[in-house]
């Protein structure tokens, strides 16, 4: 049987539409009532399939539309139907665009993470002074800590050699006190 797109625009292998086999009596073997139902069951045959397709149809421009609205994609927008294939052409369009936008910004995040960690590293590099600059600090509170003691063994001096009457031993102590802080001096600055 030959085939044309249609509800009731097909042809049989002889030629005949089932509206010409309707109305006259095309084969005398079969009784024209046989051959009606027969040409009846194959028209609705072949709308169950239009329909069902049409169906098919109808999710896949539901999909479409769903897919336009979230690409900020009027299909109405411009001459023709909405399901014209230049409307939908622009829904593709615009998920590639999407898309491009997409690979676009994660080669920059790669791009700028590659950056921030090179920055890093160059910080890390550079950064070759720090235990040298804490190896000071501790000397400097380490000195700071003596200078003190230092003084305040001086003023303990002072307040010895004022409260003892006999100021040969309060000087002896004293120069034994200073003696004391000075080597103390020494000995932490060749340390340093």
């Amino acid at each position: 049987m030959a085939h044309t797109v249609g509800v009731l625009s097909w042809r049989t292998s002889g030629g005949y539409t089932p509206e010409g086999v309707r109305s006259s009596n095309v084969c005398r073997s079969f009784p024209q009532g046989a051959v009606v139902a027969m040409l009846d069951a194959a028209d609705e045959a072949h709308i169950k399939h239009l329909y069902a397709e049409n169906e098919r149809g109808g999710h896949a421009r539901q999909v479409v539309a769903e897919v336009a609205r979230a690409l900020d994609v009027d299909l109405d927008d411009g001459p023709g139907h909405r399901w014209d294939p230049e409307h939908m052409a622009r829904v593709i369009s615009a998920a590639l665009r999407l898309k491009d936008d997409r690979d676009h910004w994660e080669q920059e995040a790669e791009n700028r993470q590659r950056d921030t960690e090179l920055w890093k590293s160059l910080a890390q590099r550079q950064d070759n002074t720090a235990p040298l600059r804490i190896r000071l600090q501790e000397a400097e509170r380490e000195r700071n800590e003596w200078r003190s003691r230092y003084e305040g063994a001086q003023a303990n001096a002072l307040y010895v050699r004022e409260s003892y009457t006999h100021p040969d031993e309060v000087d002896e102590l004293q120069a034994t006190i200073v003696r004391q802080a000075k080597e103390i001096t020494r000995l932490k600055g060749e340390g340093e």
